[in-house]
């Protein structure tokens, strides 16, 4: 456990400095948190637009934009 957060954080940020990446090493990284990330299950590519309907009607509610999916396909079939 760290007791002393401040001193660990302005530690850290001295160690950067002293030790700066190169872009491939950051882009390793962000690599590999991409891929844990993945493999953890947080991006569902395959099941990306599932449920969109929902998540645009609930938006259009929240922002004052009460015209459904219905209504928006009836204005563009005119």
């Amino acid at each position: 456990m760290i007791r002393n957060p401040e001193v660990a954080e302005r530690e850290q940020r001295r160690y950067d400095r002293m030790h700066p990446l190169t872009f491939l090493q950051k882009l390793a990284i962000w690599n590999a948190l991409y891929e844990h990330a993945r493999k953890l299950g947080h991006f569902q590519p395959e099941n990306a637009l599932e449920g969109i309907e929902t998540d645009i009607h609930v938006a259009r509610i929240i922002n004052g934009h009460g015209r459904t999916t219905s209504s928006i396909e009836e204005s563009l079939s005119k």
